[in-house]
């Protein structure tokens, strides 16, 4: 009878967790799904955001469903598909909407201006001497906004919200940046303060659920 009972036991202890298994995994895989839809976590290797997004080490969590429905700004932080490798992403502030007008490179006289298209934006990186951006990729199509970075969530003591970027103190210091009123009456930035240096893409990871894409 004992023997009887045990077995019972077992076989309820497995049907237990058999359970608690399906569901869990039932969970996960929602929870995933859902995530992929509505956000990323994404952590940095890079000069080009400094010394607003640290290079290495920190880790931001970004909004796709904004992005699908073009709710960004001027000064925003963006996650965007490489024009020219779609397995990357490169994180850049966006210095220019639609309909605006930017200097490609303020630092030399005459340099010529850029009107940006429809359906494109115009983005800059923080450390204009080490970015590759607009300056040399073009407006970036709309399409290829990947996602708006939200907030450092790790390490936990430099958890940030990012906001109004215009008025960031620790960012680009934008005020002292160029800036002339398109046609449309918006703010159009020059897109650097300095020259333009070639230099290394930024290498960017992206996670879901402690898998990687490098």
């Amino acid at each position: 009878m004992s023997r009887f009972l045990r077995q019972l036991k077992d076989r309820s202890l497995l049907n237990h967790a058999a359970t608690l298994l399906t569901a869990g995994s039932f969970i996960y895989f929602a929870y995933s799904a859902a995530f992929s839809r509505l956000g990323f976590i994404i952590s940095a290797n890079g000069p080009s955001m400094l010394p607003t997004l640290r290079d290495g080490g920190d880790w931001y969590i970004g909004d796709t469903f904004s992005a699908r429905r073009r709710q960004y700004k001027l000064g925003d932080f963006v996650a965007v598909i490489s024009p020219y490798d779609k397995t990357r992403l490169l994180c850049k502030r966006i210095t220019g909407m639609p309909g605006d007008v930017v200097v490609r490179d303020p630092e030399y006289l005459g340099a010529a201006t850029v009107t940006i298209p429809e359906g494109h934006i115009w983005v800059t990186g923080d450390n204009v001497n080490a970015s590759v951006d607009s300056r040399f990729l073009g407006p970036i199509p709309e399409t290829l906004v990947f996602g708006i970075i939200r907030a450092r969530i790790f390490p936990f003591s430099r958890f940030r919200l990012f906001g109004d970027h215009i008025n960031d103190a620790t960012a680009i210091h934008l005020q002292t940046v160029g800036h002339t009123p398109s046609t449309s009456g918006k703010l159009i930035l020059d897109p650097a303060q300095t020259g333009a240096m070639p230099a290394q893409n930024d290498r960017w990871t992206f996670r879901w659920f402690g898998d990687s894409d490098k």
